[in-house]
């Protein structure tokens, strides 16, 4: 395990990496510890594997607005 800083330049190439390879990423934040993986169903399904759930939504963090209005909600049957 590795240990990074956020105010590293170094931090976000190494997390954007991992994140690139399909790994998920253990992070602290301001207040509490959150996992961190690809916006992809692949990347969910790693996630619900890890919290053994399935149907409670994620938090899905963005750069910038524009970037906001590229996700679409998927209804699934």
């Amino acid at each position: 395990m590795k240990t990074l800083l956020w105010d590293n330049p170094e931090t976000i190439r190494c997390i954007a990496q991992e994140l690139h390879a399909g790994k998920v990423v253990l992070a602290e934040g301001d207040t509490v510890l959150g996992l961190l993986a690809d916006v992809s169903e692949k990347g969910r399904a790693q996630l619900d594997h890890i919290k053994s759930r399935s149907q409670k939504p994620y938090l899905i963090l963005v750069g910038d607005s524009k970037k906001a209005f590229n996700f679409k909600k998927i209804e699934k049957n």
